[in-house]
């Protein structure tokens, strides 16, 4: 993808984003803008240069009611996608997706989504007592292996263990798609009904000893100028990007790890 093509993918987010905030604050929906994008808020204003999608989160009930809402106030121009709505999803979040519009990962090249357009992830936010310990290796072994176990079935494809994956998805056949999801969903709220010490996001792919917070750290948020626009973020970013990224997230990193984080065959505005 050249630079142009970049930019033009990161406005096109940018315009999905502007969209689902509003949407969120009609509804009364709390949300907060994570990952790259918020690193890219707070180190540049605006995207990283060489950056390619958005990420925002939701505490679990907001996710939840973000979906039922949704059913019977939609964004025409928009796809919710989740494995309730397309079949083959296997990512365990959402992803709003605008319609007519398509990008394709080298690793779900193969994959017949129902609609595959321009994205931002959803991810929910759910709650644990503690942070380390065997208790939560464990629990975050089990997610790691059921999500793993629902990218197999649906055919996503990274490349490795190709022969060894081919004979799991054989007997994932026998396996509904429902019960791969129930289990897994139940493993990550299991404790959101307990006193909310940590936060904690399971799904995301930078894993979750990365992603796990004092709930404080959430809470009511505060806000961030990215592309000119205000967002919502976690009330305390400084916390959340430390943990994530490093003591030295403010600073750009060598050209050489100046990377697109997603590998797109396909873009199609």
């Amino acid at each position: 993808m050249n630079s142009d093509e970049l930019r033009r993918l990161q406005l096109t987010e940018l315009e999905l984003l502007i969209d689902f905030d509003n949407y969120c604050k009609k509804h009364g929906l709390r949300y907060y803008l994570i990952g790259g994008a918020l690193l890219g808020a707070e180190r540049y204003n605006h995207f990283i240069p060489w950056d390619d999608d958005i990420d925002v989160a939701m505490p679990r009930e907001d996710y939840e009611l973000f979906q039922q809402i949704w059913k019977k106030d939609a964004m025409t121009k928009y796809f919710l996608q989740s494995s309730k709505t397309d079949p083959l999803f296997a990512r365990g979040i959402l992803k709003l997706r605008i319609k007519g519009t398509h990008i394709i990962e080298e690793s779900c090249k193969n994959i017949k989504f129902l609609n595959d357009g321009i994205y931002i992830d959803i991810f929910p936010i759910d709650f644990v007592d503690e942070n380390k310990g065997k208790k939560m290796e464990m629990k975050g072994k089990k997610i790691r292996f059921l999500a793993t176990m629902k990218t197999i079935k649906s055919g996503y494809d990274n490349k490795r263990f190709r022969y060894i994956k081919k004979i799991i998805s054989i007997f994932l056949k026998l396996v509904p798609t429902s019960y791969l999801d129930n289990k897994l969903e139940k493993i990550c709220t299991e404790e959101n009904s307990k006193k909310r010490k940590y936060a904690v996001l399971f799904l995301h792919n930078y894993g979750w000893k990365k992603q796990i917070h004092l709930a404080s750290i959430f809470e009511e948020g505060s806000t961030c100028i990215f592309e000119g626009h205000i967002f919502c973020a976690p009330k305390n970013k400084e916390a959340f990007l430390l943990k994530v990224f490093g003591s030295d997230y403010l600073v750009e990193p060598p050209k050489e790890l100046q990377k697109q984080p997603h590998k797109y065959i396909e873009i199609k505005f």
